[in-house]
């Protein structure tokens, strides 16, 4: 939503139709982007991949205990795809093709740091998930 947020405010428009091309232009909010929805998604290396493979593999564990968890199952699946779809859709019409404004200058700094540090969180996260694990169950301790 924060890339979403900051084409919206570059563009000074918010039909996803009147955009394009702007990956050129906005090289640091592409980037941001297209991290956030491979995350989305559930792709590797990024960080909702690990979560949504736990919740697949218990899913199907489920499905073997009692066959009543495959229609739930299937629906998540349909889903996570969906969820996909729908980012790369955003990606396709907002980032690639032709440009159709000119002159579109990428975010103010401290916008690209706000993208940058959460993307680098994604994928930390989807590499390295065992360290948010750790902080988490160490919160009870306290």
């Amino acid at each position: 939503f924060l890339t979403a947020g900051a084409v919206m405010k570059q563009l000074e428009i918010r039909n996803i139709q009147d955009m394009g091309g702007l990956a050129g232009q906005m090289p640091i909010t592409a980037t941001s982007s297209t991290t956030a929805a491979l995350s989305i998604g559930g792709v590797p290396p990024f960080a909702c991949f690990m979560s949504e493979f736990i919740i697949f593999v218990g899913a199907f564990q489920a499905i073997n205990a009692d066959g009543f968890y495959l229609l739930p199952t299937a629906l998540m699946l349909v889903a996570t795809v969906i969820s996909l779809a729908y980012s790369l859709r955003f990606l396709s019409h907002v980032f690639l093709g032709h440009l159709k404004h000119e002159k579109i200058t990428d975010v103010p700094l401290l916008m690209k740091l706000s993208m940058l540090a959460l993307a680098a969180i994604v994928i930390i996260l989807g590499v390295w998930p065992t360290f948010f694990v750790h902080i988490i169950s160490a919160t009870p301790l306290v």
